[in-house]
């Protein structure tokens, strides 16, 4: 490996362990931009988070009226709609996604 293409892996390393300490600790990050247009053609029918929310049919306006929605009605309606056998599987995978994006992979 040249000089150059060492100083360069460095560099990338470097900017990953930065990117990797900004994501230490708890931040606040909404649905959007975990559950991206992307993740959504991928793994569901759907296109958008929006198109997502409304086909279930429950209320995801806030946080209280999404945290009302019984559990195993959302797994319901993710297994009929997504790859995912439940809502925590969907957004377990999303979140890791998110991550990873975040870190430049």
């Amino acid at each position: 490996m040249s000089e150059t293409g060492l100083d360069e892996l460095i560099d990338d390393l470097e900017n990953m362990l930065d990117k990797a300490r900004d994501l230490d600790g708890e931040h606040d990050v909404i649905f959007s931009d975990i559950f991206t247009e992307s993740f959504l053609k991928n793994h569901t029918g759907f296109s958008s988070l929006e198109d997502f929310a409304d086909a279930s049919r429950f209320d995801w306006t806030t946080p209280k009226s999404f945290e009302a929605i019984p559990n195993d009605e959302l797994d319901v309606f993710v297994r009929k709609n997504s790859q995912f056998n439940s809502w925590e599987e969907m957004l377990e995978t999303a979140s890791s996604e998110y991550i990873l994006n975040q870190l430049g992979f």
